[in-house]
């Protein structure tokens, strides 16, 4: 990793700072050699081989499935101060259709983080 380019979002030039290496040392006191404004640009300037990236898995599952990513071993990402929250006035937990999207939203992240979200 030492040797290999670091690439990130524009408006995340942090994501880095908050990685860590199975060994528990800190990946950065380096800053990303190139920046990109769109998760879309960034992932392919990775597979095209420019460098490493962290990217939402969500985002890439295409690109992991047929190998044209891979996940770096050992590289995790430490608890981020940063959230997405789901909010809604309380009465459209009365439409069907509104609760349904609520489960299946909750479902979906808590399947990327591994929590459970209730």
């Amino acid at each position: 990793m030492a040797r290999v380019p670091l690439l990130a979002m524009s408006n995340r030039l942090d994501a880095w700072d908050k990685c860590d290496l199975a060994t528990g040392a800190a990946v950065l006191s380096r800053k990303p050699t190139a920046t990109f404004e769109h998760f879309s640009m960034l992932a392919q300037a990775t597979a095209a081989g420019a460098g490493a990236a962290i990217i939402p898995r969500y985002l890439i599952g295409d690109e992991l499935a047929d190998g044209r990513l891979v996940e770096i071993p050992g590289v995790r990402l430490k608890e981020s101060e940063g959230a997405y929250y789901l909010v809604y006035p309380t009465e459209k937990l009365e439409k069907a259709a509104f609760r349904k999207f609520r489960r299946w939203l909750l479902q979906e992240a808590a399947g990327e983080s591994g929590a459970k979200i209730s």
